[in-house]
């Protein structure tokens, strides 16, 4: 069975808010066109060789299927269920109206699963794998980027559950997560052929 590092660690040296900040900075200043929430082969999946960690992003909804290569030795940080808001996005919001936004979203989940290979996780399984962030700064390119929003700096929160796993072993794993959110009603699954090598 995959390990999982524990909510209040620091895999790979950084802590799991670390994580997702990284991990979302690279999701909004990615051009669309190369955008690892909308990538449908798995093309875009991202490496980080500092952290020796490999990012495996959500969608934005729907039914996606990828496949990627991971490095033997290295981490894989798994999105399963999450929201983001930013000033960019909500004009005129505080930090305050950001945090609110993204706790309700993510208040709202009715499933959060994971399978791993042949392990199963349900959302009462998840519970301790939730994060909210604190407000960072996000800086959007000019070019068209995930939710078309606008060049400039921005700050942004997110929410959501996510897992950092232990290396996984050499040869082909099966990834899926699914999330469904009542309300701002969204639905997503992504399954993930993974060949570590």
């Amino acid at each position: 069975m995959v390990q999982f590092h524990s909510p209040d660690s620091k895999p790979f040296g950084l802590s799991y808010e670390e994580h997702i900040i990284k991990d979302w900075n690279r999701n909004l200043t990615a051009p669309i066109d190369k955008n690892p929430m909308e990538d449908k082969t798995g093309q875009w999946t991202s490496y980080d060789p500092n952290t020796k960690v490999v990012y495996l992003s959500g969608n934005t909804g729907g039914t996606t299927q990828r496949t990627c290569k991971v490095p033997k030795g290295s981490g894989v940080f798994i999105s399963i269920c999450d929201a983001i808001y930013s000033e960019a996005e909500k004009p005129g919001s505080t930090v305050e109206d950001l945090d609110k936004l993204a706790k309700k979203d993510q208040d709202n989940a009715n499933e959060v699963y994971l399978k791993l290979d042949d392990d199963e996780f349900k959302l009462d399984d998840l519970k301790k794998y939730r994060f909210h962030t604190r407000p960072f700064d996000v800086v959007i390119p000019p070019e068209k980027t995930l939710f078309d929003l606008p060049a400039g700096s921005t700050k942004a929160v997110a929410d959501g559950y996510y897992v950092i796993t232990e290396p996984l072993s050499a040869g082909n794993h099966t990834i899926v997560t699914k999330a469904n959110i009542s309300e701002p009603t969204w639905k997503s699954e992504v399954k993930y052929d993974v060949i570590v090598e």
